[in-house]
């Protein structure tokens, strides 16, 4: 990151079901947090993650 911005981040089921729902404020430099699966079943989940200033990133992450 460039400068400190607001980023959401949204997780989906398999479905397209929205799980979460956050808005996590962020650092100049290299961002990391720390999603759990614990009270998720196993199976495919999709994130989302957007910046304000646009940057969109789309992925998923399996729980076994």
């Amino acid at each position: 990151m460039q400068s400190p911005e607001n980023v959401s981040f949204k997780m989906y089921n398999s479905q397209g079901q929205e799980l979460e729902d956050k808005l996590i404020k962020s650092n100049v430099g290299k961002n990391k947090f720390d999603v759990s699966l614990e009270d998720y079943s196993k199976g495919i989940y999709f994130y989302n993650i957007i910046t304000e200033q646009g940057y969109s990133e789309i992925g998923y992450v399996v729980k076994q």
